[in-house]
């Protein structure tokens, strides 16, 4: 079964938080998978983020994973970079607003897929988390220092 997660609270553009979520067998239990890839995208027009479409990241490219499947993905500055105006945000209304409505606000929705699988490949399985981004005006190319968000770590 594929799980879904919705993170509400934003990150600043181009800061470098902690994305985290544990890999459970379907008794619960955590395990650590065979391969592990994630897919980053922007939520309104699907485009690809940094060049993150099913880039390794089982204990590569910033992302670790414990032997009880916990998963740490260390995202960098391009990982939470603006990707469309505010202008393009506003006039594409082919795809339905995410939650909450939030464009309007400054705030861009990234979709991150992690897809993992084990025992040969027998197995797979997917998670996806669905985060804002905060566009912070008079930022070009700046990256955020310390602070936090629920479900995102070490912004």
């Amino acid at each position: 079964m594929n799980t879904r997660e919705v993170i509400r609270d934003a990150v600043p553009e181009r800061s470098t938080p902690v994305m985290e979520f544990t890999i459970v067998d379907r008794d619960g239990v955590g395990f650590k998978p065979d391969t592990l890839v994630v897919t980053l995208r922007n939520y309104l027009d699907g485009s690809i983020i940094n060049g993150r479409e099913r880039t390794n990241v089982l204990d590569a490219n910033g992302c670790t994973v414990s032997v009880g499947g916990l998963v740490q993905w260390q995202m960098l500055p391009l990982d939470t970079a603006i990707v469309l105006g505010l202008d393009d945000v506003l006039v594409d209304t082919s795809r339905p607003l995410p939650t909450d409505a939030i464009l309007a606000r400054g705030l861009e929705v990234h979709v991150a897929l992690f897809e993992w699988t084990w025992n040969g490949g027998a197995g797979q399985n997917a998670h996806e988390i669905e985060h804002r981004v905060q566009n912070i005006l008079g930022r070009p190319g700046a990256v955020a220092g310390a602070g936090s968000a629920a479900g995102l770590g070490g912004v």
